[in-house]
């Protein structure tokens, strides 16, 4: 699968729409088979920077984060282990997905397609429990 110009745009567009929706798609990857297919999903990361809620606050446990916020009806909490930690920790408004990417693939062995996928998981269940908010970063 080669990304032109409009198939760009389209990834962007799926990027962000499962960002927003909660949708995990684990075929993130899938078919980026040269690695100009991949340059051009580096830049769709690029694009987008993801935001901590100021209603959000966190504290250490022995596993992790645990991320609480108010509702309505009292609070909602996140437990996160350590590299949803991490995550949680870029999530500051000035660094982009793939800045975040490029941070846990330099701190842990994994493979960049499992690093991704894994990543885009954790911001999408962060963006679910409404503890970021994803924005077009401001250098793209």
């Amino acid at each position: 699968m080669k990304l032109t110009r409009r198939g760009f745009v389209r990834f962007q567009a799926f990027l962000m729409g499962g960002l927003f929706s909660g949708k995990y798609r684990p075929d993130l990857w899938a078919g980026l088979e040269s690695g100009k297919d991949k340059a051009q999903l580096r830049q769709c990361l690029k694009a987008f920077t993801p935001r901590r809620n100021p209603e959000a606050s966190a504290s250490k446990t022995d596993q992790g984060l645990l991320l609480t916020r108010p509702t309505l009806t009292g609070k909602q909490s996140l437990a996160l282990n350590e590299v949803g930690g991490l995550i949680w920790e870029r999530c500051d408004g000035t660094t982009n997905l793939q800045e975040i990417v490029d941070s846990i693939l330099q701190q842990y062995q994994v493979d960049e397609e499992t690093c991704v996928t894994d990543t885009i998981h954790h911001l999408q269940r962060l963006k679910h429990y409404r503890m970021i908010h994803i924005e077009p970063s401001q250098a793209s």
